[in-house]
């Protein structure tokens, strides 16, 4: 589980999907996606359920009475506009935007990572992605059949309702066959968007970054028209804001790995935004790399390799037992807590982790320890 968790985000879940898959991929496994929505499931999760869930994981005896009280000594009602509903005492769900709500209902899911033991689970709040794999494609298929069938026991179990058409489902470079859920058939896609990200069947970022553009432009003129009044620091302000803010969501998942026409696309349409905070017009030659260092502002190149060292640096406890752990002569490689660096041929080169360990390497010295 990713969500509402310290030191864990949207792009860490997405990277760990991404990971598993290239990870079964160098295996020679065959890859399909697996994405279920359950709705409403904050109001409709079981107190039954989360109060076993506890009990499991030993909590005392106190703290499951309290907890219990939380849940279910709670009125609720509705207002619109100035009409007040009478107000009733729910026995079901954990509260939508209560303080303790996002652990109540992580405690809830425990019991799904269980249900279905042989597959890779991702999971967000009440978003969850399943990476199923096999030897062959009707092996893949048939497991894909079995993992949604255990899934929808568990809603059932929790009591929690699953919304088959927003059930998503994708083969890794081929074209799975269909599944059925209650009598609805679910068509594989050529792309599914978990958490933000969409993520295509060969696992190509055409979509993300044509998505992306397409909103990093559209904010450059808003920060040309909107920004007109206000002078140049200001308007860096919204461009830090309105372009690097949606360009940093799960960047780590994907900058690593785009190709030279991608970072090319990305970085055009940046400058539109370099010129709306300068000020000089959309066409034109000027020298936006002269602009760019006037103003501080990185082009795609250096966010991405920021992106790499920042991430790698928070797992700096891994990476510093790695190269404690090794045996041998003593190297200069080894003084500067360098790691041995991972296998990067075929799918394993194009793994987060792979980038995160080359780029713990680069790291100076002095901010490894």
């Amino acid at each position: 589980m990713f969500g509402f968790q310290a030191g864990k985000s949207t792009g860490d879940a997405i990277v760990a999907v991404l990971d598993e898959i290239n990870r079964l991929r160098s295996q020679g496994l065959k890859t399909c996606l697996l994405s279920m929505d359950a709705s409403c499931a904050f109001d409709l999760v079981s107190h039954q359920l989360i109060l076993g869930s506890l009990s499991r994981l030993g909590i005392g005896n106190k703290m499951i009475k309290w907890t219990e009280s939380f849940l279910r000594n709670c009125s609720l009602s509705v207002k619109i506009n100035d009409k007040l509903s009478s107000s009733w005492t729910p026995d079901i769900g954990a509260g939508q935007g209560r303080r303790f709500s996002p652990d109540l209902y992580n405690v809830s899911t425990l019991t799904a990572i269980l249900w279905c033991i042989t597959i890779f689970s991702v999971g967000f709040a009440d978003d969850g992605m399943d990476v199923i794999s096999g030897q062959t494609i009707e092996e893949c298929e048939t497991k894909a059949q079995q993992v949604l069938e255990a899934r929808k026991d568990w809603y059932d179990c929790a009591g929690l309702a699953l919304n088959p058409e927003k059930t998503g489902y994708m083969g890794i470079g081929f074209d799975p066959k269909p599944l059925v859920l209650d009598g609805t058939i679910i068509t594989a896609s050529s792309s599914l968007k978990f958490l933000g990200i969409t993520i295509q069947s060969n696992l190509s970022w055409d979509k993300t970054i044509d998505s992306l553009c397409n909103r990093i432009r559209f904010a450059a003129s808003r920060i040309r028209t909107e920004g007109r009044f206000f002078d140049c620091w200001d308007r860096k302000k919204l461009y830090n804001g309105w372009i690097l803010g949606p360009l940093h969501a799960s960047a780590l998942a994907f900058l690593p790995n785009l190709n030279s026409s991608q970072r090319h696309d990305l970085q055009v349409a940046m400058n539109a935004g370099v010129r709306a905070v300068a000020n000089v017009p959309k066409y034109g030659y000027f020298n936006i790399s002269d602009l760019r260092s006037r103003l501080n502002i990185l082009s795609i190149e250096q966010i991405t390799e920021k992106i790499i060292l920042q991430a790698a640096w928070k797992r700096k406890g891994e990476f510093l037992e790695v190269n404690n752990s090794l045996s041998g002569p003593s190297t200069r490689s080894r003084a500067n807590g360098n790691i041995p660096h991972p296998i990067q041929k075929g799918y394993l080169g194009k793994m987060i982790s792979t980038s995160l360990r080359r780029g713990w390497n680069r790291l100076p010295v002095a901010i490894k320890h």
